[in-house]
């Protein structure tokens, strides 16, 4: 359902009028509202709540609402699933979220700078200026963490705790791994025992980004 099915619903079913009464609501000029439905802008992120507050729904609906206005105006956004996104929006940016592909967990090419395939709509707490990035993954070196087509949300980041799911880049290449500090060096470690952890020499690698959340692929049954 895109924004404007969602305001003829709540104006009872009637698609007359449905934008002059949510225009008044919302405090707007009727055409601000025309262009939200259009796709061609979206509401402001204090205003987001407001919107959601009106139709009585949840955040998570509200913005995979947007997201789908956006997608049929033929923007570059998909809609997530309402349980990636949170309750409440205090805190949180509302973020699109570029989508760069799949990639295979234990080597690939990878910078930020890659032209994404899409957008994910996403709201995030986080720092001013933090740069974000979505990845499918292909493989088992992060079984069962991470398994064959789950999707991770990195953030950009050249320091990482111990143990944390890193993006780290040696010899031309990036892997995504467990990252533990070693006197010696980084040791990189998969989750899959299969694979054997390795020694890095910490002059030869650096941390690009850090896991901060892993989406389950829905098809895939538990």
């Amino acid at each position: 359902m895109n924004l404007k099915e969602k305001t003829t619903e709540w104006n009872g079913g009637i698609e007359r009028g449905a934008a002059a009464r949510l225009a008044r609501e919302m405090d707007e000029a009727a055409n601000v509202v025309s262009l939200w439905f259009s796709g061609t802008t979206r509401p402001s992120e204090e205003k987001i709540p407001k919107l959601a507050k009106i139709f009585g729904i949840t955040m998570q609906s509200m913005l995979v609402i947007l997201a789908e206005t956006k997608q049929r105006a033929g923007g570059a956004s998909i809609v997530r699933e309402a349980g990636v996104l949170p309750e409440r929006s205090s805190g949180y940016k509302f973020l699109e979220i570029p989508f760069l592909g799949t990639v295979r967990a234990d080597r690939f090419a990878f910078s930020f700078d890659l032209p994404p395939e899409n957008f994910t709509t996403l709201a995030i707490k986080g720092s001013a200026g933090d740069r974000y990035a979505m990845l499918r993954i292909s493989g088992d070196c992060m079984s069962p963490t991470i398994c064959e087509g789950d999707e991770v949300l990195i953030r950009e980041t050249s320091h990482v705790e111990d143990g944390a799911i890193a993006v780290v880049c040696f010899d031309g290449e990036c892997t995504l791994k467990r990252i533990y500090k070693k006197k010696d060096g980084v040791q990189l470690k998969a989750d899959n025992k299969a694979y054997e952890p390795r020694l890095i020499t910490s002059n030869k690698m650096h941390v690009l980004a850090e896991v901060v959340k892993i989406i389950k692929d829905p098809r895939r049954k538990p």
